[in-house]
């Protein structure tokens, strides 16, 4: 994982706004909501201790930050960013953020 993040990071500069990069940008992005996804699951089933739900959970969600933060500076907007999350104005800045998922994936 923290391999594909630095490939990413590495190509930012020269690839910004290629539709390549959106699409290692969007790979990166997924591969993470699925690591956050198998995180909760390791949380919930009593497999992984408090602590380290914490310290990785904080991990995995600044590096998705990260992540939509270049994808916003790719040029893409609302439902590029964030599949099936309705894009809205963040309350801090004005700008399109997510602010909620339009309908609820498949458990």
């Amino acid at each position: 994982m923290w391999g594909v993040l630095y490939l990413i990071a590495a190509r930012r500069d020269r690839d910004r706004g290629k539709p390549e990069r959106r699409e290692d940008l969007s790979l990166a992005r997924d591969a993470l909501v699925d690591q956050l996804a198998r995180l909760e699951r390791a949380r919930r089933d009593e497999r992984i201790g408090p602590r380290t739900y914490e310290r990785v959970r904080t991990a995995l969600l600044d590096a998705l930050c990260r992540i939509v933060a270049q994808l916003e500076a790719a040029g893409c907007r609302g439902d590029e960013v964030f599949p099936g999350w309705e894009a809205g104005p963040s309350p801090a800045t004005g700008s399109s953020r997510s602010s909620g998922p339009t309908s609820h994936p498949p458990a």
